[in-house]
């Protein structure tokens, strides 16, 4: 099976669920992203106490936020506002999410 075929299946499926049913399946998925986004920042930040990995946490999901809610440049791609994101979360230094360009983007 191809992965368009998968994906396909897999949409037939969600459409033979009652709404109930793919709340359910979309408040799983969210919570294991956030399990793995844990496990992601333990890693990162190993003596970081239960406090600081829901603060790291709640610092990555605001960042998604923030830059899913940009306007895209007609490549396509989401170009982050400097000033919009400095002005969220100030010059914030740490290694978030792995993710070398956003740490360019926060200096």
């Amino acid at each position: 099976m191809t992965p368009h075929e998968s994906r396909k299946r897999q949409i037939e499926k969600y459409r033979l669920m009652s709404g109930e049913e793919r709340l359910q399946v979309g408040l799983h998925l969210h919570e294991l992203a956030c399990e793995i986004a844990r496990d992601s920042i333990r890693a990162l930040l190993p003596n970081a106490s239960v406090a600081e990995v829901e603060e790291e946490l709640r610092l990555r999901r605001r960042m998604a936020y923030e830059i899913n809610t940009q306007p895209q440049s007609r490549s396509g791609f989401i170009v982050p506002s400097l000033h919009n994101l400095q002005a969220t979360f100030g010059h914030h230094e740490r290694w978030v999410g792995g993710s070398r360009w956003l740490r360019c983007w926060l200096r």
